[in-house]
């Protein structure tokens, strides 16, 4: 099939012309349909303009971070959790407090408590992040995280853009379906009411 009775059909469909088999129903999910797919496709640049927003923010927050929080290494003290058998799904590295020491910047040593993986033991050296005064924190959020938030939010807002005008459209379509039926009965029983007093 060429292009052009292919476009063709698909504008008629969309926009049924007066007579024919084109009803008043047909027309209204016909505009329904247009303006799904026209806010559909408007809300790519607005979903991608939220995804920006998200990872400069997020970009912000990995530079404070990465400026507030420094790389050390931690010697444990005792014994990580005991490793478990794995089931099914495989091995799932958890974590738990584990007692250890590590060196600050100015040479003091510390001592407190960081999370260690099943089956470390004493004495494993183990990668760390601390703040300013020396403690334990979370690693800080890397430029890749703040791009997959970006990214993750923007791709988020768009399905659930999507998501929604599909529901519109479906729950418009089904509304006018109904109406339908109900009119084909009616004339159905119009016209067996008119064969009967014949």
């Amino acid at each position: 099939m060429t292009t052009m009775p292919m476009v063709t059909r698909w504008w008629h469909w969309l926009c049924p012309r007066r007579g024919g088999l084109a009803r008043r129903s047909d027309r209204i999910e016909a505009v329904i349909l247009v303006g799904a797919v026209v806010l559909g496709l408007a809300a790519v640049p607005l979903a991608a303009a939220a995804g920006s927003v998200v990872y400069a923010r997020s970009r912000a927050v990995s530079v404070q971070q990465l400026a507030e929080r420094l790389p050390a290494e931690a010697t444990l003290l005792a014994d990580g959790p005991v490793a478990e058998a794995a089931g099914r799904a495989g091995a799932v590295a958890e974590k738990a407090p584990t007692a250890a020491m590590w060196t600050l910047p100015d040479g003091t040593l510390r001592r407190g408590r960081i999370d260690a993986i099943q089956g470390t033991v004493t004495g494993a050296r183990v990668p760390i992040w601390l703040d300013r005064n020396g403690n334990p924190v979370d690693p800080p959020l890397s430029v890749v995280g703040a791009g997959v938030n970006g990214a993750a939010a923007g791709m988020g807002l768009l399905a659930v853009t999507w998501a929604l005008l599909a529901a519109v459209y479906a729950v418009s379509r089904w509304a006018l379906d109904r109406g339908r039926y109900a009119r084909w009965q009616s004339e159905w029983r119009r016209d067996q009411k008119r064969r009967e007093n014949r």
